[in-house]
């Protein structure tokens, strides 16, 4: 786990959306976490910032002297304290410094250390006497760390792996209409939406969706705003999930951890969760296929 890891904001009004629906499909067989790589310390963040792409620039010049764009509401003072401090949760995770175990002492450390830097005054120490030190000391922490928390994860696992078919064996039992396909994945179809618009592997969906645990927690939701996303790179209980219905359709899909995200653990999610998703699709983006038997451009050369 690297010490220092680029921040990256990608525009999603989820924080967890890209982590969720973007995650590859080898996830699906994973049993335990990344081993820990080499520990980076005193790599610059990138702070390059993101850029509007050119059809952004196009589009804002379009709009003449007497059509004004809409004002954007700016944030409260409170909104705003709620943002930074989101930022610092997500550089914390994406860092890996919570892959160190730091104590309560160590953890206060290191806060003041960033705030100094915020207040942009020097470094406490002299980087190149204490660099080489600094890394293998924090590299042997990572490893010793990583080593400890792989086993609590394997137990936490199997848990929530047998609590999980616990669970999902009495809502069965509760409600007839749960359907459970050949891999395992349990479904419950609301609204069969449009049959002649089901997505295939390589078309593009826009949902609503709220993700929960057996406990009912809310791990993730978008309702404000549909995300779009390629049906190829999700996790495979949302891939076969979302061929069920159609445009305008509406499922529950019950994930076994197999068909999830395995024994790994995101944030919100412990290893071997077992997940609800409700989800709405709201479109189908179908992507065209070349017509079979089509002569090959390039032969005509």
């Amino acid at each position: 786990m690297k010490l220092v890891k680029n921040l990256s904001l990608l525009g999603s009004s989820v924080l967890l959306t890209s982590s969720l629906f973007g995650a590859a499909a080898a996830v699906k067989n994973a049993t335990t976490a990344p081993t820990a790589s080499k520990v980076e310390v005193g790599k610059p963040a990138d702070t390059t910032p993101v850029i509007a792409s050119k059809n952004d620039s196009d589009k804002s010049a379009e709009v003449s002297a007497k059509e004004e764009a809409p004002k954007v509401q700016e944030p409260t003072k409170e909104e705003i304290l709620s943002y930074f401090k989101t930022l610092g949760w997500m550089n914390i995770k994406q860092s890996g410094i919570h892959s160190l175990g730091p104590d309560a002492k160590e953890a206060d450390a290191y806060l003041a250390g960033c705030a100094s830097a915020i207040e942009n005054k020097e470094c406490p120490v002299k980087l190149g006497e204490v660099m080489e030190l600094m890394q293998k000391f924090f590299q042997k922490r990572s490893e010793e760390f990583e080593k400890k928390h792989r086993e609590e994860m394997k137990v936490t696992a199997e848990k929530n792996r047998n609590d999980g078919t616990k669970y999902f064996e009495n809502e069965r039992k509760k409600d007839a209409s749960i359907k459970v396909t050949s891999s395992g994945l349990g479904y419950k179809i609301i609204k069969e939406g449009d049959a002649k618009k089901k997505a295939s592997d390589e078309d593009t969906v826009e949902i609503f969706y709220t993700g929960k645990l057996i406990d009912g927690k809310v791990f993730d939701e978008c309702k404000s705003k549909p995300i779009s996303f390629p049906l190829n790179g999700v996790v495979p209980g949302i891939k076969e999930g979302l061929k069920l219905v159609g445009e305008g359709g509406h499922v529950v899909l019950y994930l076994p951890s197999s068909l999830g995200y395995g024994d790994m653990e995101i944030p919100s999610i412990p290893a071997g969760s077992f997940l609800i998703f409700e989800v709405e699709v709201v479109k189908v983006n179908k992507v065209e296929k070349p017509a079979e038997n089509q002569p090959d451009p390039a032969s005509k050369k």
